[in-house]
């Protein structure tokens, strides 16, 4: 169908994945609402997971915890492909791997201006349409006219900055293709190279 309807198979595909969570939820809500009184099977599988008070009072509880737990590591799990990306990034172009700050780089007497651009999405001033702006770094300041500058702080990370300015997925999706399914995947993968600065 492709050549007849350009871009129905990625439209269909980029709906499996909310479609899946739907379903799976709505299924999870009606076993504990109507497993009391029918005792049915979540999913309607023969032998598996018939109700009973006591395993879904115990899932319950645990789910309360692991909410918890998840709420207060948030940022730390989503970090984890921007760490991932950081080190990358740092062992291919640093000397030996080692991690510079931007005032090391203010103080060194050979080393250039270094000018990083990035991309601030999700930003935006009250009354503009787009999302979207680029943000200078520099071992002196951070920012750009629209979100206006702020001094650098002497402890910031330039392998961090690095991976700010070329976390192209983010850009891409969020600040050109600003769909709810591209937030989804993003988000249900943790596929976000950006962080916050």
């Amino acid at each position: 169908l492709t050549p007849i309807f350009e871009g129905l198979f990625i439209y269909c595909l980029s709906l499996v994945g909310p479609t899946v969570a739907i379903f799976l939820a709505a299924s999870f809500m009606q076993w504990r609402i109507f497993g009391p009184l029918t005792s049915q099977y979540y999913l309607n599988l023969a032998d598996a997971w018939p109700f009973d008070n006591d395993l879904y009072q115990q899932f319950r509880l645990c789910s309360l915890v692991l909410a918890f737990v998840l709420m207060v590591f948030f940022h730390s799990i989503h970090f984890v492909s921007h760490y991932y990306y950081t080190r990358s990034l740092r062992m291919s172009y640093f000397d030996e791997g080692e991690d510079v700050t931007w005032e090391e780089l203010r103080r060194h007497p050979h080393c250039p201006f270094i000018v990083l651009t990035g991309t601030v999405t999700d930003w935006k001033r009250p009354g503009e349409e787009e999302a979207m702006t680029e943000i200078s770094i520099s071992c002196l300041h951070t920012g750009s006219e629209k979100t206006s500058f702020v001094a650098t702080p002497p402890w910031r990370s330039v392998a961090k900055c690095m991976a700010l300015a070329a976390a192209a997925i983010d850009v891409f999706f969020i600040g050109m293709l600003d769909r709810v399914r591209y937030r989804f995947w993003l988000e249900f993968l943790n596929l976000r190279m950006g962080d916050y600065i």
